[in-house]
């Protein structure tokens, strides 16, 4: 029987839990409709706070609110410049994005979404 290859190992696992320990990682909760239906209220995030340089394309990542700097948000990079990028809302019709706030900087980046808790079990972004 060949293991599912959208399923993380024991040994992934083991290594994710080890990054969370040490704080590496972090889990955020879903709150919001602006990420539907990607993300849904409730699910619970990994993300990856130990990143640099420009986030990949497409992918979702954990921001400050540029017009609330105590809040985060997650988002999806949309494009990005020399050393900008922007983001928006998978449902453009709810919450705030770079159409509202402009690009953001690197200094705005908290982290990547490494993988996705949810009703459907973990999901691993990119992955089929």
């Amino acid at each position: 029987m060949n293991p599912d290859p959208r399923r993380p190992s024991c040994r992934v696992l083991g290594a994710e839990l080890w990054a969370l320990l040490r704080g590496a990682r972090t889990l955020r909760v879903v709150h919001g409709e602006s990420m539907e239906p990607t993300l849904v209220a409730g699910d619970v995030l990994w993300i990856d706070t130990q990143v640099s340089g420009l986030p990949e394309l497409g992918s979702l990542v954990l921001i400050q609110d540029p017009q609330e700097p105590t809040r985060d948000m997650v988002k999806r990079v949309r494009s990005h410049g020399e050393a900008s990028f922007s983001v928006s809302s998978d449902d453009p019709t709810q919450g705030r994005d770079s159409r509202q706030f402009g690009s953001l900087r690197l200094t705005h980046l908290r982290g990547r979404v490494v993988g996705v808790w949810s009703s459907e079990g973990l999901k691993i972004p990119g992955s089929s």
